[in-house]
């Protein structure tokens, strides 16, 4: 899709949406070779005024149905926001382009939504991969509907409204319906919210706050390689749905522990929660002791790695608050000596839990092995794999599905499930795994099976 309002933009919008064109479908022929490919130009792809009942007709079905193409994951947005300068009003004031700018913005990949703004065109990109990297747009945190209502009836100082539409006694009604249908069709039947590096920080982390109980099947969350501080956590700890089954706050370096103390406060609330993942962040001891003892009972992996622990402290704590973890991924600052009487001291509490409890075999599962009355195995303490060890290659599922360009917005979330996105991790994940057992094999001075 193309986004672009005004003729007067026409021949200069041309020329940059020519380009952006030619340069996708050289980058992207080999997904759409023997396919058809759609473009929408907007407002030059629905009938103006004057219309004939039958265009009018076929204007409003256009209007009812394009918020999917905007707001659908696999559909890329070109977004045209810089204007000729005889034109004097500009995209971030048009209501119809804060609409359909906010809701591609939902769940879209960075590379499906771009700033053509960004281009200049005195030194064209040569490639498809060089535009998206100059263009990739600065993404927002979801706007509720109530925010969104809010801007389309902000007015200035003279009590004119701030955002302007041609038509604004019909469209200003219409877009806040279409934006809450929209909102609570990607977010409500969403399960999966993807928000790595986007550069957000506190403010945006509250206004994702706001956002986030609309996201009623939320699963999972991930915000890596944000810049969250404590104030963040505070913010978004209180809201996380209890749904969640995978989180994933890593990188952000400036959550501390007063931001792991507001985590601690909200985990026993989430009590699907299997994967917490807070790996390169500020967390020091007294972070990861709140936060490891009131861990729900079913969390299996936590990763610590690359926080400000003191030598010693993760066996002690570990081992000693977490009876159902799996897996415990972090850099232990302690000796292997401090690490095997952490565990032997472990495996005695448990043994003597197990005594108290009558040796009821079954009653609880403590570790990968298992039961109490079996073979009892504290949690894995796993470091990062150093060159010359074995790395264990995951399963890949080579029968994968592509998702329909066009769905439904609600039938897609619920039914997709990121299949797309899977495909392309795995095949970054395999390519890196490769490259690690060359480079194991190249250290060793022999050839890797």
């Amino acid at each position: 899709m193309a986004r672009s309002r005004g003729a007067g933009a026409a021949r200069e919008h041309l020329e940059v949406l020519a380009l952006a064109l030619r340069l996708f479908w050289q980058g992207n022929a080999h997904f759409c070779k023997d396919k058809s490919v759609a473009v929408f130009i907007d407002f030059c792809c629905l009938y103006q005024r004057p219309r004939s009942d039958e265009q009018d007709a076929l204007f409003k079905t256009g209007l009812q149905g394009m918020h999917v193409l905007y707001a659908h994951q696999e559909t890329t947005v070109l977004c045209l926001t810089r204007v000729p300068t005889r034109i004097t009003r500009g995209y971030y004031v048009r209501g119809w382009c804060r609409f359909e700018s906010l809701i591609s913005a939902l769940i879209k990949f960075p590379s499906r939504l771009l700033d053509l703004g960004h281009l200049d065109m005195t030194r064209p990109p040569p490639t498809w991969n060089d535009l998206v990297r100059v263009c990739e747009a600065q993404r927002s945190p979801p706007l509720t509907p109530d925010a969104f209502d809010a801007e389309i009836d902000e007015k200035d100082a003279r009590g004119e409204h701030v955002l302007t539409f041609t038509n604004g006694k019909d469209d200003r009604p219409f877009v806040k319906a279409k934006y809450r249908t929209t909102v609570d069709e990607v977010l409500g039947f969403r399960q999966r919210l993807a928000f790595q590096k986007m550069g957000w920080g506190d403010e945006q982390a509250r206004l994702l706050a706001q956002a986030l109980p609309l996201a009623k099947r939320l699963t999972i969350l991930d915000l890596y390689d944000n810049n969250f501080g404590d104030a963040a956590l505070e913010a978004l700890a209180p809201v996380l749905p209890a749904t969640m089954s995978h989180m994933n706050l890593g990188g952000n370096r400036r959550i501390g522990d007063v931001g792991a103390a507001a985590l601690a406060a909200a985990l026993p609330r989430l009590k699907d929660l299997e994967d917490l993942d807070l790996s390169n962040t500020g967390i020091g001891d007294e972070g990861a002791r709140a936060v490891l003892e009131t861990l729900p009972p079913r969390v299996r992996c936590i990763d610590l790695r690359q926080c400000l622990i003191s030598a010693g402290v993760p066996h002690t704590t570990i081992l000693n608050t977490i009876e159902h973890v799996r897996e415990m991924r972090a850099c232990f600052c302690g000796s292997e000596d401090s690490r095997a009487a952490a565990i032997q001291t472990w495996k005695a509490r448990m043994a003597e839990k197990e005594r108290e409890r009558g040796g009821r075999r079954g009653s609880r599962r403590i570790g990968p092995a298992g039961l109490l009355g079996g073979d009892i195995e504290p949690p894995r303490l796993i470091e990062p794999p150093r060159l010359g060890e074995d790395i264990a290659l995951p399963e890949f599922d080579e029968d994968l599905e592509l998702p329909d360009l066009i769905a439904p917005v609600g039938e897609m979330t619920l039914r997709d499930r990121e299949v797309l996105a899977l495909r392309r991790e795995n095949a970054a994940l395999r390519a890196e795994i490769e490259e690690l057992k060359e480079r194991r094999g190249k250290k060793s001075g022999c050839g890797v099976m």
